[in-house]
């Protein structure tokens, strides 16, 4: 069977989304050898997040043949017309991304709307975004015949912020990619290790270094840890509030030297490094959270999650749970772990 994806996102971008997107496709041409995967995108892009599986025989990343508008190409009868010729007989699109004349096809249409960030009154959302994506995703919705999420948390949103039937909604927990999963020895950790000037002990922030992503509480829980010696290493780009803020906390406390600061990591090593580490943590709760936790539970890496319904979905009884942006929370839960 052939399928075809609206895959610009997941070719162009590298957030969550894609992420999941990636995944997908990654474990299905795996595991349904006999299947050719469409991934149908305005312009070719090399993303060295899709090297595992973007150089298999059954995945085609194909454009448009002749210039034309890309948004046009992607909405219109443009991206169809190609995936009819191709021979699929599956559209998926991802967030919202089905073209409207799949209505009017012998074609099927799958959306998969893995987070519903734009529609949860809990959620920070920019509005322009929240515009494009409650409109896309609504029309979406009616489009296909199956629509897929990654939580049940989620899937409740859409029934109710759409009416759409729970029976058209399939739950796909989020997965990770297979390097998650690897057993590194301990050659190639201490490489990595080396490679980044990485403690020997220390708890992981991967994030904004911002009041809002919980970097400034962090700070503030290592000082409260009955564990002295085990350091924060934050990863994430530098920003006036790290300068400004964090630095002058720890540098008032004495906790200088026990911080960390790395502003760029390769994806690839990252794995390597949740391995490393003795605690994950993700401060903030929210659906932002969802694939973030899935990688340290992969990596079998002690983590410390800020408490919400999708986290304890993804997790289980694999993580700690705090209250959100609670410093005396997290650090007591990070000294249950380092105990």
């Amino acid at each position: 069977m052939v399928i075809g994806y609206d895959a610009k996102k997941i070719i162009y971008d590298n957030d969550d989304t894609a992420d999941y997107g990636q995944v997908m496709i990654s474990a299905l041409s795996e595991h349904y050898i006999h299947n050719h995967y469409m991934l149908y995108t305005p312009k070719a892009k090399e993303n060295k997040r899709m090297a595992s599986f973007s150089s298999r025989t059954t995945v085609h990343i194909k454009t448009p043949r002749h210039a034309i508008i890309g948004w046009k190409w992607r909405r219109g009868k443009g991206i169809l017309h190609d995936a009819k010729r191709h021979g699929a007989r599956i559209m998926h699109g991802l967030n919202g991304m089905l073209p409207a004349p799949l209505a009017h096809s012998h074609m099927h249409g799958v959306v998969s709307v893995p987070f519903t960030t734009f529609i949860d009154p809990a959620e920070q959302c920019p509005w322009l975004e929240k515009f494009f994506l409650t409109h896309d995703v609504e029309r979406a919705c009616r489009i296909a015949q199956r629509v897929i999420t990654a939580t049940a948390t989620g899937k409740q949103m859409l029934v109710e912020h759409y009416g759409i039937d729970p029976d058209m909604i399939e739950v796909v927990l989020p997965a990770c990619q297979e390097s998650y999963h690897h057993n590194y020895t301990d050659n190639e950790l201490k490489s990595i290790a080396r490679k980044y000037g990485l403690p020997q002990r220390f708890i992981l922030f991967n994030g904004e270094l911002t009041q809002q992503a919980g970097a400034q509480m962090m700070v503030e829980a290592l000082n409260l840890l009955n564990d002295e010696d085990v350091k924060l290493v934050m990863i994430g780009k530098n920003t006036s509030f790290y300068q400004k803020v964090i630095k002058e906390f720890a540098h008032q406390h004495g906790i200088r030297h026990r911080i960390m600061h790395l502003d760029r990591v390769r994806y690839s090593d990252m794995p390597s490094i949740l391995n490393l580490a003795k605690v994950a943590v993700l401060p903030v709760a929210g659906q932002k959270n969802i694939v973030p936790l899935a990688k340290a539970v992969s990596c079998r890496t002690p983590v410390v999650v800020a408490d919400h319904p999708m986290a304890r979905e993804v997790a289980g009884d694999a993580a700690l749970y705090a209250t959100s942006l609670d410093e005396k929370s997290f650090a007591t839960a990070i000294d249950d772990i380092l105990a």
